[in-house]
């Protein structure tokens, strides 16, 4: 009785939380946010299957009743996971109802999951609210400056993407090799004539040390490529072939030898 007790509990489970799904990719986050506004006694449960979240980036979620909003052991790092999901399979909806669900949680000023929601929200191309997020949130880092600036590279804002360096700058933060990556490509999109603010940022790589970089030198080469400045991509690719000849060639042990 005790197994066919727990198993009825679990199906009722299992019921009611593919119900809530159905319910919020039906409403969305509005529906989620309303929940929140009209009744402060609910409860939301962040439920899901480990393994699913690997293969699939599947998540559930419940809806119960309490006196506030609680996350389940492990909701943190799930939302982690859910999110990033969402930003690689361009789920933006489901990335909205997360985001829902955390608003009022004690994650929602946690600056890792704020750059994570961001990301999710760039990538998925809604830089509307990729911006609004960045510019509510108290602390940023390199993180939240790259993802944003990738965002608006990606998704045909190279100007945007340009503009947010000074100000990165001016509060003392240094752009890392993403952030490069990016603005490079941000400048080779501002249109195919126009090299002067690719060459500032090669200008800027160097100064940052970021000179043997395969991963910024490359963006460099495909900068420079795409504004037609052939003999200047040329030369680039020449320094970068002779600096991992000399690695090879570094890494070979010739003391071992004869």
């Amino acid at each position: 009785m005790g197994s066919v007790g727990r198993g009825e509990k679990r199906e009722r489970q299992e019921e009611q939380e593919r119900v809530a799904v159905r319910v919020a990719e039906e409403k969305g986050v509005a529906l989620c946010r309303r929940e929140e506004e009209k009744a402060e006694g609910r409860r939301v449960w962040l439920c899901a299957d480990e393994k699913k979240i690997r293969q699939k980036g599947e998540g559930f979620v419940a809806l119960g009743a309490d006196k506030k909003i609680r996350f389940q052991k492990g909701a943190r790092e799930i939302c982690h996971t859910l999110l990033k999901r969402c930003a690689n399979l361009n789920k933006l909806n489901d990335g909205k109802i997360i985001h829902a669900l955390l608003l009022n949680s004690r994650f929602s000023d946690d600056l890792v999951m704020q750059n994570t929601l961001l990301n999710m929200y760039a990538k998925c191309g809604d830089l509307v609210n990729a911006r609004k997020l960045f510019d509510e949130m108290s602390i940023r880092d390199v993180v939240t400056w790259t993802a944003l600036i990738t965002g608006y590279s990606q998704h045909d804002g190279p100007q945007a993407a340009l503009l947010l360096l000074p100000e990165m700058l001016r509060i003392g933060l240094k752009p890392n090799q993403f952030t490069l990556a990016s603005l490079l490509k941000a400048a080779s999109g501002v249109g195919s004539t126009d090299v002067l603010q690719g060459r500032q940022l090669h200008g800027l790589c160097l100064k940052c040390g970021y000179d043997s970089n395969v991963y910024v030198s490359c963006a460099i080469l495909d900068m420079y490529a795409r504004c037609d400045h052939l003999e200047e991509a040329q030369l680039i690719f020449d320094v970068m072939h002779g600096v991992i000849r000399t690695r090879e060639m570094d890494s070979c042990p010739y003391d071992k030898m004869g």
